[in-house]
């Protein structure tokens, strides 16, 4: 019998192959919430974005903006972010 993993990657709650595309149109302002349910610390990035960090465990970022293109989460944290969807992709 196979294991049943305790953590999994998920996005609302779905894990892959079963997380629907998030579409949004060029030019857009899209916030997301980065949360680490597991135990271990995950490098987290969205393809072909950098993004703003605004939080981290509800403390706004402060100092001159940070634009990123990965950062790590570590377990139990709860990241705050923004991008501007400006690469369509293929």
């Amino acid at each position: 019998m196979a294991a049943v993993p305790t953590y999994a990657h998920t996005v609302n709650g779905r894990g892959h192959p079963s997380i629907p595309d998030q579409l949004v149109a060029e030019g857009d302002i899209v916030g997301l919430t980065v949360v680490n349910r597991s135990r271990e610390t995950h490098p987290w990035h969205l393809h072909g974005h950098a993004v703003l960090i605004l939080s981290r465990d509800r403390q706004p970022a402060t100092g001159s903006p940070l634009w990123v293109d990965t950062f790590d989460v570590r377990p139990g944290e709860v990241w705050e972010v923004v991008f501007r969807a400006s690469n369509p992709g293929t």
